[in-house]
C-alpha cells in the first residue's frame, strides 16, 4: 500500500474535527479541508488551530467572509 495518500475533510463542525484528525494522524494522514468549519481557533484546549502545524503536505479550509462561526479575530488567530 505504500504511496497512498490519505487526507480528511467535512462541514461545519466536523471541518474541526477533520483538522484535528490529520493533525493527529501526521504522516499517514496527508492533509485536512474544513468548509465552513466554525469554532476552529477557541481558547479550549481542544482547539483544532494548535493541531495545524503538523498537518503535512496540505490543509484548506473555506469561510465566507461574513461567517459567524469563523468571525475575522477567529480567521485571523487560525
Amino acid at each position: 500500500m505504500a504511496g497512498i495518500k490519505v487526507g480528511a475533510g467535512n462541514f461545519c463542525m466536523g471541518g474541526g474535527m477533520a483538522i484535528a484528525a490529520a493533525g493527529t494522524l501526521a504522516p499517514a494522514l496527508r492533509g485536512g479541508g474544513s468548509f465552513h468549519g466554525g469554532r476552529l481557533a477557541t481558547d479550549q484546549p481542544t482547539r483544532p488551530h494548535l493541531l495545524a502545524p503538523g498537518i503535512q503536505p496540505d490543509l484548506y479550509i473555506a469561510a465566507a467572509v461574513n461567517d459567524g462561526s469563523l468571525p475575522p479575530e477567529m480567521a485571523a488567530r487560525f
